[in-house]
Order: structure tokens, then C-alpha cells, then sequence
């Protein structure tokens, strides 16, 4: 348990590395987490969930680890992920950068 802890936390590291010069906006964490469908953020998103639903829209990056993802909105700029399992549905901007199970 506590290496996949320090798995999890150098994967998002070499993630924030590579992304180079970010600035949080928003930084989501916990079991569930849900940008709603009428929901709008602005700038960099940093999530570290159980459990990932986008609804609605993020004007930025998206950035983190989580379980399950469920990528249902838009998202403008580069989707960096890692994840288990992965949906994505919704409209992405730019790149989306992976590494997860499905």
C-alpha cells in the first residue's frame, strides 16, 4: 500500500514536470469528484480523486491520478492522467497524455 502511495505521488511529480510551468487554479482531491455540467474552471486543474466525472468545462489543463475517469465535457488545453480505467466522451482540446489500465 504505501508503494503504490509513492507510486501515485512520483507519476503525478514527473507529470507536473513534464508539463512544465504550471500555476494551480483549482486543486480537487478526495473520493468523488465531479466538475458539474454547468460548471466552468479557469486555468490548471490538479485532481487526485478515487473516482474522476467531468461534466462540464475546464478552460485549462487537467492534470492527476485517480481510478476511474470519466471525461463527459470539454476540456481546452493538454489532459495529463493517470488512471485505471478511462471514458472519455467529452471534447479535448489539445493532447491527452495517459498511462492507466484501459
Amino acid at each position: 500500500m504505501r508503494w503504490r502511495r509513492n507510486g501515485i505521488g512520483l507519476t503525478v511529480a514527473i507529470c507536473l514536470f513534464l508539463s512544465g510551468v504550471v500555476s494551480a487554479h483549482e486543486i480537487i482531491q478526495g473520493d468523488l469528484c465531479t466538475i458539474e455540467a454547468d460548471q466552468t474552471l479557469t486555468g490548471n486543474v490538479f485532481i487526485l480523486c478515487r473516482e474522476l466525472l467531468v461534466e462540464g468545462r475546464v478552460e485549462g489543463n487537467l492534470i492527476g491520478a485517480t481510478v476511474t475517469a470519466k471525461l463527459n465535457g470539454e476540456i481546452t488545453g493538454d489532459t495529463y492522467l493517470l488512471a485505471w480505467e478511462l471514458e472519455a466522451g467529452g471534447t479535448l482540446g489539445d493532447d491527452l497524455h495517459f498511462l492507466g489500465g484501459m
